[in-house]
């Protein structure tokens, strides 16, 4: 199953909301499945720890790149990938780290496309699981100079209950149903750091 990380950009227009689904932490979840079949001890947050405490800028990857389609080793295609910008990672968390730079790169790009249909957007609005990783709505925030609000965790499932409580008049407008997340969820801030 392919992960998502969903990002809601604001680009809503009244009538029109502009969404894309990307290859996001799909790389990030194949580097655990193929690591833990020989350390069983590691999981999700271990990943994310030693990505934050890895070297930034270690490699560079296109996280649409066909190399992360269906790898037989995302490492392999992670390190193959990185060869091409003469920039290798040598740790796991290095590794970790670029496949998370890779997707707040990949976010940028998006803004910029957006923007250009939209005008000028403010901010960034993450929702899904990826949420629950704060090392990468941080590296959202600075790779995109934006701030970012990170929240809810199950965005599909609370976008689905939404969309049914407008259509029963439950809700008036989506204004009043982005007032009930806020009221309903934590949502997390992110500043963007000069860096």
């Amino acid at each position: 199953m392919k992960g998502f990380l969903a990002v809601d950009i604001g680009a809503s227009g009244g009538k029109y909301r502009l969404l894309k689904n990307a290859t996001g932490l799909w790389l990030v979840q194949e580097l655990l499945r193929e690591w833990k079949a020989k350390d069983q001890s590691l999981d999700y947050p271990s990943l994310v720890r030693m990505a934050g405490e890895a070297r930034p800028f270690s490699g560079k990857i296109d996280v649409e790149s066909p190399r992360f389609k269906r790898p037989a080793s995302m490492e392999r295609a992670i390190l193959q990938e990185c060869a091409d910008s003469s920039s290798i990672p040598c740790t796991r968390g290095e590794i970790v780290r670029t496949a998370l730079e890779g997707i707040a790169a990949m976010t940028e790009l998006t803004r910029k496309e957006l923007e250009r249909l939209t005008g000028r957007i403010d901010g960034l609005h993450i929702v899904g699981g990826g949420v629950k990783n704060q090392l990468l709505c941080q590296l959202i925030a600075d790779f995109t100079g934006l701030p970012v609000t990170a929240g809810p965790v199950e965005g599909t499932a609370i976008g689905n209950i939404i969309v049914q409580m407008l259509a029963l008049g439950e809700l008036r407008d989506p204004g009043e149903s982005a007032e009930l997340l806020k009221r309903s969820f934590e949502m997390l801030s992110y500043e963007p750091r000069n860096s």
